[in-house]
């Protein structure tokens, strides 16, 4: 551990400490942002995940395809940069470029994330979450909860869930020029830029569009149609495959040709897979009870990019 030392002020209680390096340079680039009527730490990061070197790396030795580059470089901008991280919104801790959270109560998908972290980098996960307070539990051998301890900040206590939110945006209740420092959070961001946590970003990200377009059947083939079913499983999961079923129930009632007679050649198949879509996208603007936040925007972001 080295022997570098974040001095913080006591007047706030996330900086009552004088703290080892576990992302100390990264504490007081947290700004202060406004979300509905809370205020909350953000570290908005410095480029997407297309930008990074090991993103580059992947590619060049054939572990990246390019079609799912591609699909990457257009979609992950839609969510935030690769390092970014916050804690400002309905979520606990929000962080990288899919913006994987953890939840009011502690689990979520970045817990997992972190977990894959633990299996396969065991020191370096010692290095970056365990040395620095992190820690994980699985619960009833399934899901992965994480907490945070500290000997001042949690009186030694491990917290997660509501209690672990309250601290990371304790102190931030308005706009301010001087930045806040945010020691629970400056780890994520140290651990963000670590190269094989981008390696493992990337590699989530190949999962996911796999995961994601299985819930359609695979019905999509162009670049456009898989990064837009991945760009509303990351954020509306449980909704992607009712959307669908509306979209594509419209799409035959006004005559569309079902499917399977859609031709293989991509060339001759994206024109009906653009109809399609253009039907789902305005099916995703309004479905479920929370439909997906900037859904029109982030649907034309992606056209422009891969149409």
């Amino acid at each position: 551990m080295s022997n570098q030392r974040c001095i913080t002020e006591d007047s706030h209680p996330v900086t009552q400490i004088k703290d080892f390096d576990c992302g100390c340079k990264y504490s007081t680039q947290f700004e202060t942002t406004r979300y509905k009527q809370k205020y909350g730490p953000i570290y908005k990061g410095t480029k997407y995940l297309h930008e990074t070197d090991i993103f580059k790396l992947m590619l060049n030795d054939g572990s990246l395809s390019n079609e799912y580059a591609l699909i990457i470089e257009a979609m992950a901008p839609n969510e935030a940069r690769y390092d970014a991280v916050q804690a400002y919104d309905s979520e606990a801790v929000t962080a990288g470029a899919m913006q994987k959270t953890i939840n009011s109560i502690g689990t979520g998908e970045l817990p997992v994330q972190m977990k894959k972290f633990k299996d396969n980098y065991p020191l370096e996960f010692k290095k970056y979450f365990e040395n620095c307070g992190w820690s994980l539990q699985v619960k009833n051998n399934k899901e992965v909860q994480a907490f945070f301890t500290h000997e001042r900040l949690t009186q030694g206590k491990p917290i997660t869930g509501r209690e672990l939110k309250a601290l990371c945006r304790h102190g931030y209740t308005s706009y301010t020029r001087t930045p806040i420092p945010n020691i629970p959070l400056a780890p994520f961001v140290a651990t963000m830029k670590s190269s094989n946590y981008v390696r493992l970003q990337i590699t989530d990200f190949i999962e996911r569009i796999k995961l994601a377009n299985n819930k359609v059947d695979n019905s999509f083939k162009t670049s456009l149609g898989m990064a837009f079913v991945l760009d509303y499983d990351v954020n509306r999961p449980a909704y992607v495959q009712g959307a669908f079923r509306k979209a594509l129930n419209e799409y035959i009632r006004s005559g569309g040709i079902p499917i399977q007679n859609w031709p293989s050649n991509i060339n001759e198949r994206k024109n009906y897979e653009y109809k399609l879509l253009d039907i789902y996208a305005r099916h995703r603007e309004t479905y479920g009870g929370q439909p997906m936040t900037n859904s029109k925007s982030r649907y034309n972001r992606l056209k422009e990019i891969l149409k």
